[in-house]
């Protein structure tokens, strides 16, 4: 769509009375959004979203929210993490309102009630961070983007690997649109699944001073170029692969990353494991692999 960026989409959720837009600009994005609510069992706005698979965190600042429905002051106008754009699609998200603070709200089921926590006294412009963790997802405001204050408290949510990212827009008002504007749109989100698909021995005539050189690879897929560290051992310490003795810092590049390993011991089993972890804090482990190096040749005789 003109004026989004590359992978972006915009889409009215659930019918609003009237039809919603978002662009971006140099980093100055402006969402209208119609529509009844985002509560409930059904909602009706408008997203403006890209697809997203794994944990992280989304960003922006409020700049201002357009108090579209001057009764009740519930007008929003934040960011949101959702299944997909069906109106009653499980999600969680935090917002900023024209009239009642920022609100944490969440539908755990498709079509299912949604609950939320607020904090009164609150206006744009503020900003406002959403993250994932796994089934993990949690809320926070700011008034800067740097000391930041989490909104209740984190819900247990079951929503699907692949999900949309964006921003959201509703005016509270079936009849009216809210247009409200933002910058600082943050979306750090990406699954670097870290698997070690290949561990081989070099031919045994590499073998040297009873010591193996290890050849393989660690394997990211995700769009944040993670940073990755092979760590390895002669135990298996499953997730706590910091407790394993050695480690190779691999750097960030993401997508495919070759190592060598030397001067371990032959005839020995050996288990890897790789932690990748992007800008927003998030980690994420490759399972374990085993590994056993060959023996030492017998000379000939």
């Amino acid at each position: 769509m003109a004026g989004l960026p590359a992978g972006w989409t915009d889409a009215d959720i659930g019918a609003p009375g009237e039809a919603g837009s978002a662009s971006d600009v140099n980093g100055g994005w402006t969402v209208a959004g119609g529509g009844a609510d985002i509560y409930g069992n059904a909602d009706q706005f408008n997203f403006a979203s890209e697809s997203v698979s794994g944990d992280g965190s989304l960003i922006a600042e409020v700049l201002t929210v357009q108090n579209s429905d001057p009764t009740t002051g519930w007008s929003k106008a934040g960011v949101m993490l959702r299944n997909d754009i069906s109106a009653g699609a499980a999600n969680a998200a935090v917002v900023a309102t024209a009239g009642q603070g920022v609100s944490f709200q969440w539908r755990s089921a498709a079509s299912g009630a949604s609950s939320y926590a607020n904090k009164t006294g609150l206006t744009a412009p503020i900003w406002v961070k959403l993250t994932r963790a796994g089934t993990s997802f949690s809320a926070f405001y700011s008034a800067n983007g740097t000391t930041w204050t989490q909104l209740g408290t984190s819900q247990t949510l079951t929503l699907n690997s692949s999900i949309l990212a964006g921003l959201a827009v509703t005016a509270h008002n079936n009849s009216a649109l809210n247009t409200s504007t933002f910058t600082n749109v943050s979306v750090d989100i990406s699954v670097p699944v870290v698997t070690l698909p290949a561990i081989t021995n070099l031919p045994a005539i590499y073998v040297q001073a009873y010591n193996a050189t290890l050849t393989g690879q660690v394997i990211t897929n995700g769009n944040q170029n993670p940073s990755v560290t092979l760590f390895y051992g002669q135990t298996d310490a499953g997730a706590n692969a910091a407790a394993w003795s050695n480690n190779v810092a691999l750097g960030p590049q993401g997508g495919s990353y070759a190592f060598t390993v030397i001067g371990l011991i032959t005839n020995t089993t050996y288990y890897f494991t790789a932690l990748a972890s992007n800008s927003a804090g998030s980690v994420w482990a490759s399972p374990s692999a085993s590994f056993t190096t060959l023996a030492v040749p017998t000379a000939p005789s």
